[in-house]
């Protein structure tokens, strides 16, 4: 589908570097805003590198259907994006009965890649949710979100697989993370997503069980968590001394022993927080918030650096009062079914609230001067984050500000393209966007399908400006964690051994850091970092292990 002609109303400025699935349907603000500007640290709202190009138009895009429902898609969730090393980009996506399946860019081939077993009978559960290891290059591990078991013993699991590169092997399965949830209820959630430390954030429904799941701290439905998985080796065998399945870092909403806590919960009072995405230049982590039927501007799409409660099933939107008198600053879980706090943190408005329909969000647009690729997006939308709607199917933009407004709408874009029921929106290692129409309602339509958003124009700067060489960047270890400083492009770390045995790789953009002992394995010694980008190559060595 080609757009039809008419311009975006987007600008063309330069700027300085200072910088659903549904199932059923203002000064604490300021304040809050403004503690959310002075967390993330935000300087210029948009692109960090300066371009001429005049606006852009609708001309300059076009939609490609890489997988179409006569393809073979039926009820697509969640997918997960790989690029190789000719620049293609392979899809990995679940469907919602059992279904793994995957998108080869080079040959346009779609294949089962894997049938799980799922919990049968429940309303809106099945196979929700996929992400790809960081180091999936080299280990080939891939994690799948879940519904298990029946009434009685019902779990939402989140665990990880290999792939051989043909099939998923369902004897790999290794469990990360599982609680319990209720049997035929909606609201799964189930969106997941890696940070450049190796952080994995996970989205939770609230599986219809309001103050006992989402407004309980002791309860991990209604959430956005952030864990750390652990290594493993083939056979399965946990670290020492780091528990068994994952770790927590540092800085989520509770402390670790805190009582009547989950330390997992970065985020909570959400109500079905289907879909994710995580910008590491800013650091904050973004996720639509499906509201509640009927009562007003109470969609939410949320973004933040810092943990928190926003608000449900109290609150919703700019704070609207649902239920309860306790006042937003203090909110009160005093359900007898409530097995955490009673007095919980202040609820948080949303950043964007609108009239009642099905918030997805997209990614924060992160234009790359040093991809090769002809398809990415143009640098006018850097730095602007996407957002649309599973009823609505249309693409906004929403800029981010350092004033105590937080953020401004920008506008619609792609004004001529018109999503249908679309449930997970990301930017690909390509630098264009792409989007799953669900389009169905429990089943699939004749629109079902993956698609990519592609530009056609000629803008796309090949070196972003007052960059520092590759070669002057600084890599510095801590434990087993390596910082990477000093340069503001796209690169691929690769780590190898001293006997030049790579052992794992990773792609980032800016400075980033990584925890690798996973793919050496915990093993203390000395380690070599080869910084590949288009500027050229840069290798150190680090000793990891040592602190």
């Amino acid at each position: 589908m080609i757009l039809n002609a008419g311009a975006l109303s987007l600008p063309a400025p330069s700027f300085s570097k200072t910088g659903a699935r549904t199932g059923d349907k203002a000064g604490a603000k300021a304040a809050v805003f403004a503690v959310f500007a002075l967390a993330m640290g935000l300087g210029s709202a948009r692109a960090q590198l300066a371009h001429n190009c005049p606006a852009v138009s609708n001309t300059e895009f076009k939609v490609n259907t890489l997988v179409a429902r006569a393809t073979g898609i039926d009820e697509p969730l969640k997918m997960a994006l790989d690029m190789d090393a000719q620049g293609n980009v392979d899809v990995y996506w679940v469907e919602r009965l059992g279904h793994v399946k995957k998108y080869t860019a080079s040959t346009k081939a779609v294949s089962t890649i894997a049938t799980l077993t799922f919990a049968t009978g429940d309303y809106e559960g099945g196979v929700t949710g996929i992400v790809l290891d960081p180091g999936f290059k080299t280990n080939h591990y891939m994690y799948i979100h879940r519904s298990q078991g029946k009434e009685g013993a019902y779990t939402m699991r989140v665990a990880r697989f290999k792939f051989d590169g043909t099939v998923l092997d369902p004897a790999s399965e290794k469990v990360i993370l599982e609680f319990p949830a209720q049997f035929s209820r909606m609201h799964t959630g189930g969106a997941m997503l890696f940070d450049n430390k190796g952080d994995m954030w996970i989205t939770t429904g609230e599986n219809q069980a309001g103050e006992e799941g989402t407004s309980n701290t002791n309860d991990l439905r209604g959430k956005v968590l952030r864990i750390h998985p652990i290594a493993f080796g083939d056979a399965q065998t946990p670290v020492p001394g780091v528990g068994t399945t994952y770790t927590v870092p540092t800085g989520n909403l509770f402390p670790a022993g805190t009582a009547k806590t989950r330390p997992e919960i970065y985020v909570m009072g959400a109500r079905n927080p289907y879909s994710l995405s995580v910008d590491p230049v800013r650091k904050v982590v973004m996720w639509g918030d499906i509201g509640p039927d009927g009562k007003g501007l109470t969609e939410e799409h949320n973004i933040t650096a810092v943990p928190g409660n926003f608000g449900y099933p109290y609150f919703a939107g700019n704070n609207i009062l649902l239920q309860g008198t306790a006042p937003a600053s203090k909110p009160m879980n005093t359900n007898p079914k409530n097995t955490g706090l009673q007095e919980l943190p202040p609820a948080i408005p949303a950043v964007h609230s609108y009239q009642q329909e099905a918030a997805i969000t997209g990614p924060i647009y992160r234009y790359d001067g040093y991809s090769k690729s002809t398809i990415k997006m143009p640098p006018h939308f850097d730095g602007l984050w996407f957002v649309t709607d599973f009823q609505t199917g249309q693409i906004d933009t929403i800029s981010l500000n350092a004033d105590a407004t937080a953020i401004k709408a920008e506008g619609r874009v792609f004004s001529s393209i018109r999503l249908d029921r679309p449930v997970d929106f990301q930017q690909g290692p390509d630098g264009a966007l792409y989007v799953i129409n669900y389009a169905g309602w429990f089943g699939a339509a004749s629109t079902t399908a993956i698609l990519r958003i592609e530009y056609t124009g000629s803008c796309l700067p090949v070196l972003p400006t007052g960059l520092a060489p590759i070669e002057r960047s600084l890599v510095r270890a801590d434990g087993m964690s390596v910082d990477i400083t000093g340069f503001d492009g796209a690169f691929t770390v690769i780590v190898g051994d001293l006997q030049g045995r790579t052992l794992g790789s990773y792609h980032a953009h800016g400075g980033s850091s990584f925890d690798l002992g996973a793919i050496v394995g915990h093993r203390a010694g000395l380690y070599t970092t080869r910084l590949v980008s288009a500027q050229g190559t840069a290798v150190r060595t680090v000793l990891l292990g040592a602190r």
